[in-house]
C-alpha cells in the first residue's frame, strides 16, 4: 500500500468506529499524532547516528577496515539507508500534517455547523418580533454567515496548498534528498570557532604521544 492510501485507510478507520462522536474522534486523532510524533523522533535519532558515520567515512584521515566491504561500498550502502529514513521522517511528516489538518478541519466543520443552525433558530425567533430592526438584525446575520463561508475557504484552499507541497517534495531525487539533509544538518551542528590568543598557542606544550584516532562508526 502507498503512502496517500495508508493515511486515506487509517482516516476511513478512524470514521468508522462505534463512537462517531466529535470528541471520540478528536481523542483517536491526538492519539495518532501522538504515536507518529514519538516514530519520528526516533527515526530522527536513526538518521543522526547514520548521518554522523556517513561523515566520519568521507574522512579520509580515519581508518577504516573491514572485511565485509571497502570505504565507497560501505559509503554507498549508508547513503541509502540514510536517503531511505528521510524519506521515512518526510512521509510521516505528511502525516502528521494529514491528521492535524484533519483535527483542524473537524473542529471548524463542527463550529460552522453550529453557528449556521444558531443563526437559523435566531432567524426563526426573531422573525414576530416588534419594535426591532428586523432589515439590520438580518444583514448581520447575513455578514456572519458570508464570514462562516469565508473561514470554510480558507480551510479548503489551505488543505489544497499542503497537497501541492507534499508533491513538491515528491520530486526530489535520492541526492538532492541526501544533500539537502547533510547541509541542514551541518548548518545547525556548525560551532563557532574561537581561536585563542597567539601567545597562549606559543606557550601550549606539545603533545609526546599521538592521540588514539578515532574509527569510522559502522552500523550493522
Amino acid at each position: 500500500m502507498d503512502e496517500r492510501g495508508g493515511i486515506c485507510a487509517a482516516f476511513l478507520h478512524l470514521l468508522r468506529t462505534e463512537d462517531t462522536s466529535l470528541e471520540a474522534e478528536l481523542a483517536r486523532i491526538d492519539d495518532t499524532l501522538n504515536a507518529l510524533h514519538d516514530d519520528a523522533a526516533q527515526n530522527r535519532e536513526t538518521m543522526l547516528v547514520l548521518r554522523r558515520s556517513l561523515v566520519a567515512l568521507k574522512d579520509e584521515s580515519l581508518p577504516f577496515s573491514t572485511r565485509s566491504m571497502d570505504r565507497a561500498t560501505a559509503k554507498k550502502t549508508l547513503s541509502q539507508r540514510l536517503v531511505g529514513h528521510i524519506k521515512l521522517a518526510r512521509s510521516m511528516e505528511r502525516q502528521i500534517s494529514f491528521f492535524e489538518r484533519t483535527r483542524m478541519s473537524l473542529v471548524s466543520s463542527q463550529l460552522a455547523e453550529e453557528m449556521a443552525t444558531n443563526i437559523a433558530a435566531l432567524r426563526a425567533r426573531t422573525a414576530g418580533l416588534r419594535h426591532v430592526d428586523l432589515d439590520r438584525l438580518h444583514a448581520d446575520m447575513e455578514e456572519i454567515e458570508d464570514v462562516n463561508a469565508d473561514a470554510r475557504a480558507a480551510n479548503d484552499a489551505v488543505a489544497d496548498t499542503m497537497r501541492l507541497s507534499a508533491r513538491n517534495d515528491d520530486a526530489l531525487d535520492d541526492e538532492q534528498l541526501l544533500a539537502e539533509f547533510l547541509a541542514e544538518e551541518e548548518k545547525e551542528e556548525a560551532p563557532l570557532r574561537v581561536d585563542p590568543p597567539r601567545e597562549l598557542q606559543r606557550a601550549a606544550p606539545r603533545a609526546v604521544d599521538s592521540p588514539r584516532r578515532e574509527r569510522v562508526p559502522l552500523l550493522e
